[in-house]
């Protein structure tokens, strides 16, 4: 009896954990980018121009990533997060993105931007969506060891482990992407 309790609970919490969708399909992120190609080109100017040094930094806006830290719990808007330290971020173009309805954050580093769109499941079984701007093709910043094509895109996936990434060009410059961690 106890079995059949736990099968029917699993069941039921893979039926609900299915339903909560929290992660766009690969076709929803082409159209997102497709149809806001030139306001994002105008943020994707701006965002070249943070500095980031040899980390990354991160942008979103409270509404859609809320400040965790008790002494900005007040604060709302737009914020960057670089080097383990918040402060404000005054960007309209910027904005403008993060209030496309999909992109939930954006991380600038040195060669590329990613655009965070969501993921599924608690590392160490995780898969992240999103999209990549790169100019000049460094999508991961591993390289092209151990990348092969797949359908439409590229695979990487880890020697002697789980980790893959998936890359299809959408437009110039920017590429549908899946981390699965």
């Amino acid at each position: 009896m106890k079995k059949l309790l736990v099968l029917v609970f699993l069941v039921l919490f893979m039926l609900v954990s299915s339903c909560m969708r929290s992660y766009p399909s690969e076709r929803k992120v082409f159209s997102l980018v497709i149809e806001n190609e030139e306001i994002l080109m105008t943020a994707v100017s701006e965002l070249l121009k943070i500095k980031t040094g040899d980390t990354w930094a991160q942008i979103s806006t409270t509404q859609k990533s809320p400040i965790t830290v008790s002494y900005l719990e007040d604060y709302e808007g737009l914020y960057i997060w670089k080097s383990y330290t918040y402060r404000a971020f005054d960007n309209s173009a910027v904005e403008a993105i993060l209030k496309i309805d999909g992109i939930k954050s954006i991380d600038v580093h040195i060669n590329r931007i990613v655009f965070y769109c969501g993921g599924r499941g608690i590392i160490p079984a995780s898969t992240n969506y999103g999209f990549i701007y790169s100019e000049n093709d460094d999508f991961i910043g591993i390289g092209t060891s151990g990348v092969t094509e797949k359908g439409n895109g590229w695979l990487w996936q880890q020697d002697n482990g789980d980790n893959r990434f998936y890359i299809e060009n959408i437009i110039d410059d920017f590429y549908y992407y899946e981390d699965r961690n």
